[in-house]
């Protein structure tokens, strides 16, 4: 099975692409760049998704839910932005997993609370071939998504544990 992870941002955005099987294998993964006033950006970033799903053609899109920001303006954005990922993502009529980023912290870290740091360093141990460094932590988020997903897929007892913090869209 494959999975693409997708940390949605309105001037940069991560991606990670993750294969099962034999263990976890990291296929591809990065980060997306935006410029331009907000509707250019949201435009080019629709767009980016839209090209990742066609050149990696996976199983299973899974994206950080919607989460309470200190900034409501900033999260408005993001919501925005996450809004464009939707929108590339349910055109490829694909399965869509929404993941709070607790649940995400708790099936890869195995806590609810994990910092950045402890994210990346728990990605590193779940792939088979880990990246030397991570370009942004927006890659390495959406690298720790893509793997929640793949474990969710595979454990009917972790999907009991999350509870509402998991949506299919």
């Amino acid at each position: 099975m494959r999975t693409i992870g997708i940390d949605p941002g309105s001037i940069c955005a991560g991606y990670g692409v993750v294969d099962g099987g034999g263990g976890l294998t990291l296929v591809a993964g990065g980060i997306m760049r935006m410029s331009g006033d907000l509707q250019r950006r949201l435009c080019n970033l629709a767009n980016n998704v839209d090209s990742i799903i066609r050149e990696h053609e996976p199983d299973l899109i899974v994206v950080e839910d919607v989460f309470a920001g200190k900034n409501p303006r900033t999260a408005l954005i993001l919501g925005q932005a996450r809004g464009a990922v939707l929108v590339a993502a349910g055109a490829s009529g694909r399965p869509l997993l929404a993941i709070a980023p607790a649940s995400a912290k708790k099936v890869v870290a195995s806590h609810g609370r994990a910092d950045k740091a402890q994210m990346a360093a728990a990605a590193r141990v779940w792939l088979r071939n880990p990246p030397s460094s991570w370009a942004t932590e927006d890659h390495s988020d959406a690298v720790c998504l893509a793997i929640a997903g793949q474990l969710m897929e595979k454990s009917a007892k972790v999907k009991k544990i999350l509870g509402a913090g998991v949506g299919w869209l």
